[in-house]
This record gives C-alpha cells, structure tokens and sequence, in this order.
C-alpha cells in the first residue's frame, strides 16, 4: 500500500467531529499528526515538509476547513466522496495561505475561472520567463511548484477582474489579461486563454503566456482592439513611501499577543522561559495557546512583552529614517488599501525575524495592526513589486514558517 493510501485510510477510521453549518466527518488535523506520528506514515518520503501542504496538493481526496473563530486557527479535514465528482476535467486547486476569501469578494479565482490544465507546468514557464526566484531557500512541496508565483498569479487576477482589465476578442472566443510580469527585455507577459467547450465549470482554457508580435503572440494585435493594462493598487506615489514625519506607529499589542504562533520560539522563550518547547509540530498549538494566555495573564510578563516590541519598532523606525524602501509597500486586498511591511527584529539586532503590517489611518496617523512571517510578508508584498530591500528577500527566506501544520 503506497504512503497516500495509508494516509486516506488513516483518515478514514479516526473518530470524527460535526461542525455546524460545515456538516459531518471533520477530523481535527492536530489528531491525524499524532496518529501519522503513531503509525508511521512517512510523509517526508512523499516530498512533503508539513501535513497540509501535502492534502492541498489532493483537492480531490481531501477537503479542507479552516476555523478562524479561535485565538489559533483550527484546522479540519474531510474525505471527499468520490461520488460527488461528476467530471473527469476538475482543476486540482492548491489553497494558498492568505487566498481564501477570493471568492467571498464577489471575484472567481484564476483556477475557477479558467481551466489551468498542468498548474506546476504553467508556473514553470512563467517563471523561467521572468528570471526571478519564485521560491523559497527550503524543500517545498512540488505541488504547486513557486509558491510565490502561483499567489502572485492569483490576486493579481483577482485584481485585474475588479479594474475590469480582462480583454476579450471581437469574436469573444479569446481572452487575455496583462500579468504585470516582464521578460528580459522588459516586454509584458500576457496571459493568453480560448473559450472553452459549453458544458464544464470553467468557461476558459489557458493557452500560454506570451508575448505581443512574437510567436503565440502575433495574435494579440490581431484579436484584441483594447490595449491589455497592468493591474494598478494606487493613484497616489505617496501612498508607497512611508511619512516618517508621521512618527511611529501605534500597536494593537494585544492583537500582535493572539499571534505570537507567527513568532520565533526562541523569542517566546526569551519572554516565558518557564514554559516547555514540545518537540512535536503537532504539539505546537498547545504550547502557543499557553505562551499567549501567560501574557496576557501576568502583568509583568506582558510588559517584558511589550518593551521587546517597542523596542524592535524603534529599531525599525531608525531604518526607515536611513532609508525609506525599508517600509516595503504591500496591497490589502480585504480593504481596498495600501500598508507597509515594517521588520521587526526579536532576536538580534541584525536579524530581521517578522514583520509587522502598518496602515494609515483616516487621522493620518499610521497603526501597526497585525504581524506576519516572513514568507507570508514577501509572498504579499510580491504583489505591488519586487521588494528591494535584503530584509525581505526570498533568496532569504525559508517558506512554511508558520507553526500551524
């Protein structure tokens, strides 16, 4: 029996939950990592470095529910019954972190609404188009390939669709929007789709990426009356460049304490040492519900808490007053709104270990209201431009340094 096999099976016979308006047979993911654990499934053998990336990469197996109502979010999985699949032509449809409120936003994911055929070989060659690292510097899972690319890819479309930039032939047989992306010689990379056949789910196939006048692409000057625009996130160039004479900005310190699993451990154990680092991943959400209840229950700890944040935002603070690309723009899809990516360094003073999200207010004062790692921050800040700054560089970073599983 091959790893996945004994994986669906192990599903499958675990005892499950109810979750009400989501329906039966969820199955807490921290109770099959201790049962994998238990049973010796290899995972790792499988290419896998965590347990979801590996059922992402089986939307048709397995089904997948995140529930954000708790301090840590809780995550399910269900086995998806085979019965309920009525085409063999079904997008295999990874879930990125951070891309799951597309549709709720009124707008069809990429993968929605086009058929991708092959996604790991579509990101391949616009990758190899752009020459740009579209990884992160660690073992990921090969589905889908450049991480990166592939949320990139999406929010972009997701924007392009609510500028209206998609084009459309005269004959409304092909359409083609503008993936922002260039090649070597600074020509746009367009995305290139033909109607599909009535009857499937998806009323587009992807062709190819190409480029305007040169082979695939003779067809664009052809097709399409309309130039094909960029995605653009401001009207403002103020809004990319921090105000320093704004100051510093204001923390949602308890907000920033509910997320301290995006932390480094070594930090937490700088600031509640008396708590022990389980050695399981699967453990981990345990020990961060502990790490945050401790701060906000010990008033001493909390400040300790607080100074070493205070702290690494004036560091921070004198970076950007050196240099003002250290607050790396970054757009809010869910707000319609510009923010920075300011670093925060926890552990030295060299050594940038998260970042922390700030916006301006209607005060026009800037608020600093949420933390993220640093693969997160540079897959969200990819989307406005490439950050220039060696702080948030993915040649840099390890991906999947959320604790979460």
């Amino acid at each position: 029996m091959t790893e996945i096999n004994s994986l669906i099976e192990l599903v499958a016979r675990l005892p499950k939950v109810t979750i009400r308006e989501n329906g039966t047979e969820w199955l807490n993911l921290c109770t099959l990592g201790k049962a994998i654990s238990v049973n010796k499934v290899d995972i790792a053998s499988m290419g896998f470095p965590k347990l979801r990336n590996l059922l992402e990469a089986y939307p048709d197996t397995f089904e997948l529910y995140i529930d954000n109502s708790k301090k840590v979010p809780v995550v399910y999985v269900r086995l998806i019954d085979k019965k309920d699949i009525t085409s063999s032509r079904v997008n295999r449809k990874p879930t990125s972190t951070g891309n799951s409120d597309i549709k709720n936003r009124g707008f069809l994911p990429l993968e929605d609404w086009a058929y991708l055929l092959n996604i790991n070989e579509i990101l391949s060659k616009l990758a190899s188009m752009t020459n740009e690292n579209w990884s992160f510097d660690n073992n990921l899972p090969p589905y889908p390939s450049h991480p990166i690319l592939w949320s990139y890819l999406r929010y972009t479309f997701c924007r392009i669709q609510y500028q209206k930039k998609i084009v459309y032939s005269a004959d409304s047989n092909l359409a083609a929007f503008n993936t922002g992306l260039y090649n070597e010689h600074y020509d746009d990379i367009i995305a290139l789709f033909k109607r599909n056949d009535p009857g499937f789910k998806s009323e587009w196939i992807f062709l190819d990426f190409v480029i305007a006048g040169q082979g695939k692409g003779k067809v664009i000057n052809k097709a399409f009356s309309s130039e094909i625009e960029r995605a653009t996130y401001t009207d403002n160039p103020a809004d990319v460049v921090y105000d320093i004479r704004c100051g510093k900005p204001i923390l949602d310190m308890d907000h920033i304490i509910k997320r301290v699993y995006r932390m480094p451990v070594n930090f937490l154990q700088q600031i509640v040492p008396d708590i022990a680092v389980p050695d399981s991943d699967t453990e981990k959400t345990a020990y961060f519900d502990q790490v945050r209840d401790k701060i906000l229950s010990d008033q001493f700890i909390y400040q300790r808490f607080a100074g070493a944040i205070n702290y690494a935002m004036d560091l921070a603070m004198k970076r950007i007053r050196c240099d003002h690309r250290n607050a790396i723009p970054m757009y809010y899809p869910k707000t319609n709104q510009m923010s920075f990516l300011i670093p925060l360094c926890l552990t030295s003073d060299s050594v940038v270990d998260i970042a922390l999200v700030v916006s301006k207010t209607a005060t026009g004062k800037y608020e600093g209201s949420t933390i993220l790692t640093l693969d997160w921050a540079y897959t969200d800040a990819r989307l406005v431009g490439r950050p220039g700054m060696d702080w948030l560089s993915a040649n840099h970073i390890s991906g999947g340094n959320s604790p979460l599983i």
